[in-house]
């Protein structure tokens, strides 16, 4: 991946190498986030199951238990998720657009089940929208590339910045 930064510049996007046969990343890292499939229908579930490559090169199980999605007329959008025995409520009576807080709060549950399984590894988001990614690092390999892009919509941002420059609400389990 470092070879990669290096060959964008500064000014770049960061990007990977594709396996063609499956178009998953060859390191395992790099994802499509697109917020509008994540927030709509079973994109949370979706999403978490083409992550799965990267969770067995991590050597962690991530297992769905249940999720579900309930609309109210008049309360909007509630939205759970278990995960490896945990609920997660990532919408609770919401109204509004979900294409950032959709992919920064399953994130933020992904996260939190790598912790606890000890992995120093962790989401962070670049871009947004149709345009969103998001990539697996250490925190020393997010340092180095942080300092290196300059653009703060191309370079991968833990999650509270990410909402802060998306202008997207955080949700704290």
């Amino acid at each position: 991946m470092l070879e990669m930064i290096r060959k964008y510049g500064s000014e770049g996007t960061l990007t990977t190498l594709w396996d063609e046969n499956t178009n998953v990343a060859k390191d395992y890292r790099f994802y499509f986030c697109d917020g509008e499939t994540v927030f709509e229908g079973d994109g949370i579930p979706d999403l978490i199951n083409d992550l799965q490559p990267s969770f067995e090169k991590f050597g962690v199980k991530i297992k769905i238990g249940s999720f579900s999605e309930e609309w109210d007329d008049e309360k909007g959008l509630s939205t759970q998720i278990k995960i490896n025995g945990t609920e997660y409520e990532i919408f609770k009576n919401f109204k509004k657009s979900g294409w950032g807080e959709a992919p920064m709060r399953i994130a933020h549950a992904i996260n939190k089940e790598l912790e606890k399984k000890g992995i120093n590894e962790k989401i962070y988001l670049i871009s947004g929208g149709n345009d969103g990614k998001l990539v697996f690092l250490t925190e020393e390999q997010h340092k180095y590339i942080y300092a290196f892009f300059k653009d703060s919509k191309e370079k991968p941002l833990g999650l509270n910045e990410w909402g802060k420059v998306m202008k997207t609400e955080p949700l704290n389990f």
